[in-house]
């Protein structure tokens, strides 16, 4: 057995684990708020995630993202998964590392079965919500 997921069972029952484990989380965005909510639920026990973002690591990030001197000069995404493996190696990970648009995203988070929009524009917060509302996902 997976020494992680036993650690997650003295906390909760096989069923509530399996129940997080079957989920699909979608983020979009890996900065301040999505790498640190990513991080967050995988230590939950989530372990199935789309996670999207175009930018890479820069100096600036350290003081509030979930990033690490070694990776500047990283993809957001690259950085994001090493970390998220280091903490639970069986995730499964899917990455997309272009900009997302009102034209992709419902394409982007097909699978997705809960949605965390983590924008830093007003605007594509907005946009993003709107889009996914009414699906139960958000």
């Amino acid at each position: 057995m997976n020494v992680f997921r036993a650690g997650l069972l003295s906390y909760l029952s096989e069923q509530q684990l399996q129940a997080l484990e079957g989920e699909t989380i979608g983020i979009a965005g890996a900065g301040g708020l999505g790498s640190n909510l990513s991080m967050l639920l995988v230590r939950a026990g989530f372990r199935r995630f789309i996670l999207a973002d175009f930018d890479t690591v820069s100096v600036s990030n350290l003081n509030r993202q979930n990033y690490f001197l070694a990776q500047i000069g990283k993809t957001k995404l690259a950085a994001l998964t090493e970390n998220l493996r280091a903490i639970q190696p069986d995730l499964e990970i899917t990455t997309f590392d272009e900009p997302l648009s009102p034209e992709n995203w419902q394409q982007v988070f097909a699978k997705a079965t809960l949605l965390a929009e983590a924008f830093d524009k007003v605007k594509n917060k907005k946009a993003f919500v709107a889009s996914f509302a009414g699906q139960g996902r958000c």
